[in-house]
């Protein structure tokens, strides 16, 4: 059977949730890699090549996004349709995958990002065609895990939050078994009805 694989991918927040969600997914049978790249947006993703070489490369079944806390040119709150179009344009380029999207967590740098963290996280969360994991809730009580520049976490911060987010996919590994499961059984089952044929041609 083909492992399962889980990419994780999005800005500098990844680099310190990797080595929580790791051993994690690695544990219930999945195989895990992870790209970071630090101060990057929803434009850069959402233009060639990093994604389409993943998603090429690596073939993942399951992609968690992490990304939103670095607010993409304009700030969302004077363009949605904008910032809409740059979740569309990430999200078509791992269409071929299940979708995750963590959103940002909250930020202590300034009341201005901190203000458009919130407007991101709402016009994240109107996208259907993903499932959302809402990262401010996952990390409105971790403020004695920040870095001094009120964006990042420490590492026991980004433990907790990466223990927070891991249950938060349990649904979407879950599902991801069944579905696996039911393809095997149906690969199995033809292949009785195939043994039955050729013993009655017999």
């Amino acid at each position: 059977m083909v492992a399962r694989r889980l990419l994780l991918v999005g800005d500098s927040h990844v680099a310190g949730l990797a080595p929580t969600l790791k051993p994690l997914v690695s544990a219930v049978g999945w195989d895990f890699r992870a790209h970071s790249d630090q101060g990057k947006d929803l434009r850069f993703f959402g233009q060639p090549p990093i994604l389409d070489d993943l998603m090429s490369d690596y073939k993942p079944h399951l992609v968690v996004i992490v990304l939103g806390t670095n607010p993409s040119g304009a700030y969302p709150e004077k363009s949605s349709a904008r910032y809409h179009q740059q979740i569309a344009d990430v999200l078509h380029k791992v269409k071929s995958a299940k979708v995750v999207w963590v959103g940002p967590p909250t930020i202590l740098a300034n009341a201005e990002d901190e203000a458009s963290a919130v407007v991101r996280t709402y016009l994240l969360g109107q996208h259907g065609d993903m499932k959302f994991l809402n990262g401010r809730e996952q990390t409105k009580d971790l403020n004695a895990y920040r870095t001094p520049d009120g964006f990042h976490f420490t590492a026991k911060g980004y433990e907790l939050w990466g223990q927070r987010i891991f249950t938060g996919l349990q649904t979407s590994l879950a599902q991801f078994s069944s579905w696996k499961t039911w393809i095997s059984l149906l690969s199995l089952a033809g292949l009785v009805v195939a043994g039955v044929l050729f013993w009655r041609r017999g």
